[in-house]
């Protein structure tokens, strides 16, 4: 009786030892791991980019912003965007638009003033990106660019800091996906993973990481991180959805906030 009471304690002993081990083991995992829902998250947001807004001025029948010496002037009725006109210097380019968008969304500036890019807002439809040469008047549309048949809308889109590379959020109203379009060399690549939206595209201010929040499961918003040098995509942190409003000032101007 005795050996079989020392057996069970050895056991029992035993596996106390195993249950420990595995405890120090999940611990000394890598602290880049996503955060419990019920912590807060840490919103460093001083690493990130900050670009120029510029200065914006909306009239019933107007929209005029300016940026760095380039100025985009929209006519608009109550319905739709009727003209959109760019300035810089002496010349003026007309904005080629496909029907008539219902708003401007955002407009950006890329770092070295070359490339200007215009998201239109199309009603129940979605958002196309107009992509313009600023030295020769050359547009693009950025849907257009992915080599996939249709992109319903572009969700949200960020120069680089350095180079003049446009990073943005493509899909449908329920996908995003992310990618890159070089507008030197016309070329675009992908990075991997699917998510349902994508609120933010946010810049390191050495424009060699990429954060951006997505939405992924539904209604909640989780900060994922690209790094160009080993393109490995990483999960950060959680984001509550009373706090994405401080991620504004490291995005393109939002001309209809």
């Amino acid at each position: 009786m005795r050996r079989t009471i020392l057996f069970l304690l050895v056991i029992l002993y035993s596996s106390a030892l195993m249950a420990c081990s595995n405890n120090e083991e999940v611990q000394t995992r890598p602290s880049f791991q996503i955060k419990e829902s019920n912590q807060e998250p840490t919103l460093n947001t001083e690493p990130y980019y900050s670009p120029d807004h510029g200065e914006k001025s909306v009239t019933e029948d107007t929209i005029t912003w300016n940026q760095g010496g380039v100025t985009l002037l929209a006519k608009k009725t109550k319905t739709s965007i009727e003209s959109i006109t760019i300035q810089k210097g002496n010349q003026n380019q007309s904005v080629a638009i496909m029907d008539k968008p219902y708003n401007i969304s955002s407009v950006a500036v890329s770092a070295d003033g070359e490339y200007l890019a215009i998201s239109l807002y199309y009603q129940n439809v979605g958002n196309n990106v107009i992509l313009i040469s600023l030295s020769n008047g050359k547009q693009i549309i950025l849907n257009d660019q992915t080599g996939e048949s249709f992109i319903e809308t572009i969700h949200t889109f960020n120069w680089s800091p350095k180079e003049d590379i446009l990073a943005f959020a493509y899909g449908n109203t329920g996908s995003s996906k992310i990618g890159f379009y070089n507008a030197v060399t016309n070329t675009f690549e992908t990075i991997p993973g699917e998510y349902i939206t994508t609120q933010f595209i946010l810049w390191n201010k050495e424009g060699d990481i990429l954060d951006f929040i997505s939405e992924k499961p539904a209604d909640r918003f989780t900060l994922y991180r690209y790094s160009l040098n080993n393109t490995q995509v990483e999960t950060v942190e959680y984001i509550l959805q009373k706090d994405l409003v401080k991620f504004y000032e490291f995005v393109p101007e939002y001309l209809n906030k």
